[in-house]
């Protein structure tokens, strides 16, 4: 049955018969009547703007005040009461209503979300709660804040990976989407954390990923994008790789010959980020010259490079001098610091070796001084070699063509008449006699002759032996 048919009373008028003439029916039901109605389906609002949450009564005729409340039992918190309450941000939809108990928030926050209830309380001493709304559901949209992207804190050389993180923090509902870009170039990573885990009225988001970086990165960015239901578009978050990326010189020297024996070394400094380059000239280990303030011309891919020059007097070279060009780079004293040492004689006239940045000598690079020290070495003993080479050659050559002649003319003088009748025939002849070939610079040639007179034709012996005679000629050459 229903409770309001239990509580009514029944009062019916008798006539003098005892015939029922009118009854009336009295009922204490009133209070059971009256209904607090609030809407079943959530309210969802953007931050920032304004939400109504309604609530009516069906009848105002039970004495009690009506009050909102956000939560329910012991911690529930009252927020506005139709008396005037203390948040400005809370006003009454309808002022002065018996039954319209609607309320506005305005400038909403995530930290409003929440369950809201419409309390119908019975006045008293103290007042007692009388008949409550089945409450509503108010959550806030709220849009992330942009996205921050972070690095390393200092430069950091090519070729080095790096970690960068990204943050955004503040949005509701949970649920977002995180990627990373290089140059609008997706990059892959692991999944953004998203905490807290629980329910709560907002939410952060965070996500870090790896970056190798190159040589063509100074115009590079990398961008950290989220997106999100209350977002129109996505947000991006940006760092321009050239607020941490070190670029190392690449540094090429060399020679050229100018008139008035002089000579024009060029120490060739490229393609190096950022703009910032200290250039010293040493002779013999002494600084002649600094650089500091330089017109560098900038490269398409944003590095730059630049030309320094040290003039030689070549008249005043006796001997191999040391010319050193030392690149310092952003102010590094390790790594970007280079000491690249040629040695060219005067007599030189090619261009001096060019020696690649790997083997540049530094300081703090024994390695690469041997390695320096070792190359220099290896081509002055080739050269030795060559020129003890050549002159031998040339000695060679000497020797093979030294040829002297000499032209003999011996008068013949008239022999003492030999006794014997019968004809004779002359032989002469001259031999030329050489040693083992003599020592540089000694004289020693000689030419010996001898004429023999032979008698072959003899028919009869003659009363003694015939004389032979024999005559030398001796030619001394000086050699040269």
């Amino acid at each position: 049955p229903d409770r309001a048919l239990l509580t009514q009373a029944h009062y019916c008028l008798l006539s003098l018969d005892n015939k029922v003439c009118c009854c009336i029916f009295i009922t204490g039901a009133q209070e059971q009547e009256l209904q607090v109605l609030q809407p079943k389906e959530p309210v969802s609002v953007a931050k920032g703007l304004t939400v109504t949450l309604n609530c009516t009564a069906t009848s105002n005729d039970l004495p009690g005040p009506v009050k909102w409340f956000k939560g329910a039992g012991p911690q529930r918190k009252e927020i506005y009461n139709f008396r005037g309450g203390s948040n400005p941000r809370i006003k009454a939809v309808v002022p002065s209503s018996n039954t319209d108990f609607s309320i506005n928030i305005s400038n909403i926050t995530p930290e409003d979300t929440g369950t809201y209830y419409c309390v119908k309380f019975k006045k008293g001493n103290p007042d007692t709660e009388f008949k409550s709304g089945g409450g509503t559901m108010l959550s806030v949209r709220a849009k992330p804040s942009q996205p921050l992207v972070s690095g390393p804190q200092g430069r950091i050389n090519v070729g080095q990976v790096e970690n960068f993180t990204c943050k955004a923090h503040g949005f509701s509902p949970k649920k977002i989407e995180l990627k990373w870009l290089k140059n609008n170039n997706d990059i892959t990573t692991n999944l953004p954390k998203i905490f807290p885990e629980n329910n709560s009225v907002s939410y952060n988001v965070t996500s870090t990923t790896q970056v190798k970086l190159e040589a063509n990165d100074v115009h590079s960015k990398i961008i950290c994008e989220v997106d999100h239901e209350t977002l129109e578009t996505p947000l991006q978050g940006k760092m321009n790789l050239s607020s941490i990326i070190r670029v190392l010189p690449k540094v090429n020297i060399y020679r050229d010959l100018l008139p008035m024996n002089l000579a024009n070394v060029t120490c060739e400094v490229k393609k190096f980020f950022p703009n910032i380059v200290d250039i010293s000239w040493l002779e013999n280990g002494t600084e002649r010259d600094k650089i500091k303030n330089h017109n560098a011309t900038e490269n398409n891919d944003g590095t730059y490079s630049f030309n320094a020059s040290f003039q030689v007097n070549m008249s005043l070279v006796k001997e191999a001098k040391e010319i050193t060009c030392v690149v310092t780079h952003d102010s590094q004293t390790s790594i970007t610091s280079f000491s690249l040492t040629l040695f060219f004689p005067a007599y030189t006239k090619h261009l001096l070796p060019v020696i690649p940045a790997n083997f540049f000598i530094s300081a703090q690079q024994p390695q690469n001084i041997f390695i320096a020290v070792s190359i220099v070495s290896i081509v002055l003993v080739a050269l030795l070699i060559a020129t003890i080479y050549l002159i031998r050659i040339q000695d060679s050559n000497d020797i093979n063509n030294d040829i002297t002649y000499a032209d003999l003319n011996l008068p013949r003088g008239k022999k003492s008449a030999p006794r014997a009748v019968e004809s004779n025939n002359q032989t002469e002849y001259a031999s030329i006699q050489t040693g083992p070939s003599p020592q540089r610079e000694d004289n020693l040639t000689y030419a010996d002759l001898d004429m023999v007179h032979l008698n072959r034709s003899s028919k009869k012996a003659t009363t003694r032996p015939e004389e032979s005679y024999s005559e030398y000629a001796s030619v001394q050459v000086q050699r040269k």
